[in-house]
């Protein structure tokens, strides 16, 4: 793997025109108008498939894809290759991601110069994604626990619902609410109760699918969106929720317990209805503590 870093010892931030004082081989218009097209958007997929038909010009290639530390953006139509070239992407040696380029034929020294010439312009609208991108991370996820917050909630809720209907797929809401938490606040702390918040966090995660998505609302409220699962399936997920946190070590020295209710969607629902049938049966499940059977409504 070939590493290209970018050292910016300007104080005045990066000026893409400095780059033009070590007499590129692309033409400055050629390099202007791909300057222009990179500091137009922020897309990851957008990036590369505008930097991908200017390299197009110069080197032959089927793929062309960019991995950053929490996912890919492949160019469109992408497809393998008989070989890969990959190019590892610093500036000021920080790492930015790793461009992959699938070929037929091995690149010769001209093309990958060239290509490397091309890939300084692309390295600072990438970084810019990248940071972008963290930051909209953080955006939507509780800081304390790192499990996603109420506000990617609201919005992944209308987009689960909108797929289901349209699939005809079966979609489950289910609301979790730690018993006796108030106590380990009140008795032990904030800081104890952090602790025990993030440890059910981590059961939880434990306890659903790769494909769900579990949320904490604030407090000791959390939800998971459960997709094409059926009765079965999501009684299951409710059964290892009481299961592992009842032999989880930390949270029975505080003798924490979780209450869950659920609803599965109807094709009249909307996000509140569809909600408050799941919130009925948390309500449910808290008064009939010791835990009974679950009430699916």
């Amino acid at each position: 793997m070939q590493t290209l870093n970018i050292i910016d010892n300007s104080s005045s931030g990066f000026n893409a025109f400095q780059l033009f004082n070590d007499k590129p081989m692309v033409s400055a218009d050629r390099i202007l108008n791909l300057i222009e097209q990179l500091q137009s958007t922020l897309c990851f997929e957008q990036l590369i498939n505008r930097f991908a038909m200017e390299a197009s010009k110069y080197a032959d290639f089927s793929g062309l894809s960019f991995q950053y530390q929490d996912g890919i953006a492949n160019m469109r139509g992408s497809r393998p290759g008989k070989f890969k070239e990959q190019i590892e992407l610093r500036i000021n040696e920080e790492f930015i991601g790793v461009l992959t380029y699938h070929i037929n034929q091995r690149l010769n020294q001209q093309n990958l110069d060239t290509l490397q010439e091309l890939h300084r312009y692309l390295a600072y609208p990438l970084k810019n994604a990248v940071l972008l991108h963290q930051a909209n991370q953080l955006a939507m996820h509780d800081h304390l626990t790192g499990l996603n917050n109420r506000r990617f909630f609201d919005d992944q809720l209308k987009k689960a619902i909108n797929h289901a209907k349209r699939n005809e797929n079966m979609l489950s809401l289910m609301l979790i609410d730690l018993n006796k938490f108030k106590q380990v606040n009140d008795t032990h702390g904030h800081h104890i109760g952090d602790i025990v918040l993030k440890e059910f966090s981590r059961v939880l995660s434990a306890c659903i699918r790769d494909y769900d998505t579990a949320f904490r609302f604030g407090g000791d409220e959390f939800a998971v969106i459960i997709e094409g699962a059926d009765t079965t399936s999501v009684a299951n997920i409710e059964a290892r929720i009481h299961h592992k946190t009842q032999m989880n070590s930390l949270l029975s020295k505080y003798d924490v317990s979780a209450s869950v209710g659920f609803s599965f969607l109807h094709n009249n629902d909307n996000e509140a209805n569809f909600f408050n049938r799941a919130d009925q049966g948390l309500y449910k499940q808290k008064v009939a503590q010791p835990r009974g059977p679950l009430r699916i409504v």
